[in-house]
């Protein structure tokens, strides 16, 4: 036979063993998997403890081979069935031992474990780290049953004997046998279960002075009563007051665990009530705090649109200004009228409401578009007027912005392209803040030159010649190229010869472009804007020497 304490606890919370049993003294704490459970407890019958709240007292388990299991507490019985669960790989949880009393419905589990305490071996079983019981023996079935029959048969020499001592009483009840060993016993029984007795009613004295509870107090003080008045009791009516003070000790004891139990009961029940409330407080303060931070949101949102509104209106209000100013330069007085109007709608508004707001902003945004477009057409129109007697290739002329060319040519920055449809010939723009400050025609080639410029007579039929006679008529010619010049040209020492008209605003440009193993002359077309024209006859007036420098 081998003995150990073995420790059955409900359910195991924490998946840290070491860290939910607080029994002090444990040492080698070690969990059993399903082949160590079933070694433990497998056709064993295991003698111990139970300490579980109002239950407290011996008890005893045998587990036998074919799955059931029988339990022994307050002499009831009670039985179900057993298994264990969990290889030594699992997991803490997935190792234990399931019941289920034949009454029940579902199956219960819990944890085993052996461990070393006080110098002995002992086994313990946690879930939600109480304990409720502890067994101190673990015999083979075997074993139990043999011990069993012992104890009968010692019950039974005892009752045997024990009858015929009352025998011999009841025949004779002198003082030599009130004073004997066994009248001494059952006094001190009585005066033990006496005692048991008053000390729970009297520790539970409000419950028993219930009106239903109130009978054992009642039959207690009755008998307490008797006993105390009979000053020499014989074994026999010791045995009576014995009896009769076991079965009220019983039922006062069960009477205080119901009631226990009772209290135990509502005062969860209370905690639960009391847990809800908190509960549902919580929910509440926690949806009244969002609520409010959510208005809270909303209201700084709202301040905050009506603040960029604010600053909307006033930056569109300052545009149109500038543009009102504008339309009157420009005699669109119609237009002027109506933005002075909205300026003096938007200066009078008082309202902050968003709608209100964001209904001038609109109007603004729009009366601003509309006003800036009307005053670039007219713009456009102003200097495209202005320029009509200006040099330049229809209505392609120096001065105009990149938008008012788009009307009749798409003349790229730096590109070029193809204007007016025709073929030809190409044209390139170059700009400084998105006005037209030159503008170059490629004429293309001077035919029947062979990279030679020659002297051209009055009858030559080339584009250069054509170009010249053209412009001689309809510009001031200002300068052109010398002889010396057409000869330096032709032997590479120039790159370039001009013949520049009115006031450098037009120049004809003799230039080379290069092939592979030759060079043609190419006739270019140069109008400038007043400011670069000027700088441009500057820069390339020929300065020669004169007789007079020799």
């Amino acid at each position: 036979m081998r003995k150990i304490i073995f420790t059955i606890v409900l359910l195991f919370v924490a998946l840290n063993t070491y860290a939910a049993i607080s029994q002090s003294g444990i040492t080698n704490l070690k969990q059993l998997d399903k082949n160590g459970i079933i070694d433990l407890v497998n056709g064993n019958q295991l003698i111990g403890f139970i300490s579980d709240g109002p239950f407290e007292g011996p008890i005893t388990q045998t587990y036998f081979k074919d799955g059931t299991y029988e339990t022994v507490y307050e002499n009831n019985t009670y039985k179900g069935k057993w298994r264990a669960e969990g290889e030594s790989y699992s997991s803490v949880d997935d190792k234990k031992m399931c019941t289920k009393n034949n009454n029940a419905s579902q199956w219960s589990c819990f944890h085993w474990y052996t461990g070393i305490k006080d110098g002995g071996t002992f086994a313990y079983v946690v879930a939600q780290g109480k304990i409720f019981h502890q067994y101190h023996e673990v015999i083979s079935i075997d074993q139990a049953n043999q011990k069993k029959k012992n104890v009968k048969k010692e019950v039974k020499d005892k009752l045997i004997s024990e009858t015929k001592d009352k025998e011999k009483l009841e025949k004779k009840d002198t003082p030599i046998n009130k004073d004997s060993a066994y009248v001494k016993q059952l006094k001190e029984t009585v005066d033990y279960l006496i005692k048991s007795i008053s000390d729970r009613l009297a520790k539970h004295s409000k419950y028993f002075e219930d009106k239903d509870s109130n009978k054992y107090k009642v039959e207690f003080d009755e008998l307490f009563s008797t006993i105390k008045n009979n000053t020499d009791p014989s074994s026999l009516a010791l045995n009576k007051y014995k009896e009769s003070l076991v079965n009220l000790n019983r039922l006062t004891k069960v009477e205080v665990v119901a009631e226990e139990k009772r209290i135990a009961k509502e005062k969860k029940a209370e905690e639960k009530r009391i847990a809800e409330e908190k509960r549902i407080a919580e929910e509440k303060r926690i949806a009244e705090e969002k609520r409010i931070a959510k208005e809270k949101k909303a209201e700084e949102k709202r301040i905050a649109d009506i603040r960029k509104e604010e600053r909307s209106i006033k930056n569109y209000k300052n545009v149109l200004k500038i543009l009102s100013q504008k339309l009157n330069d420009l005699g669109l007085d119609s237009v002027k009228v109506e933005a002075d109007e909205l300026i003096s709608e938007v200066e009078a508004n008082t309202s902050s409401d968003l709608i209100v707001l964001k209904g001038l902003t609109k109007n603004l945004r729009e009366m601003n578009s509309s006003v800036d477009l009307k005053i670039k057409t007219e713009e456009s129109k102003q200097r495209i007027l202005s320029l009509k007697d200006y040099p330049g290739f229809r209505d392609l002329k120096p001065g105009l912005n990149y938008e008012d060319l788009t009307q009749f040519c798409p003349l790229r920055k730096n590109a070029w392209v193809n204007c007016y449809g025709i073929d030809n010939i190409k044209f390139k723009g170059k700009y400084q803040s998105n006005v037209l400050k030159q503008l170059t025609i490629d004429m293309g080639p001077i035919v029947n030159t062979s990279g030679f410029l020659s002297v051209f007579g009055e009858n030559d039929s080339n584009i250069f010649i054509k170009m010249q006679d053209t412009f001689d008529k309809k510009y001031t010619f200002d300068y052109g190229y010398s002889e010396r010049d057409r000869q330096l040209f032709n032997e590479s020492e120039k790159s370039h010869l001009y013949r520049v008209y009115s006031k450098g605003q037009v120049a004809l440009e003799i230039g080379r472009k290069e092939k592979d193993w030759s060079s043609d002359l190419w006739l270019y077309i140069h109008y400038f804007e007043s400011s670069k024209a000027e700088r441009f006859l500057k820069e390339n007036r020929p300065v020669r020497a004169s007789d007079d420098d020799f």
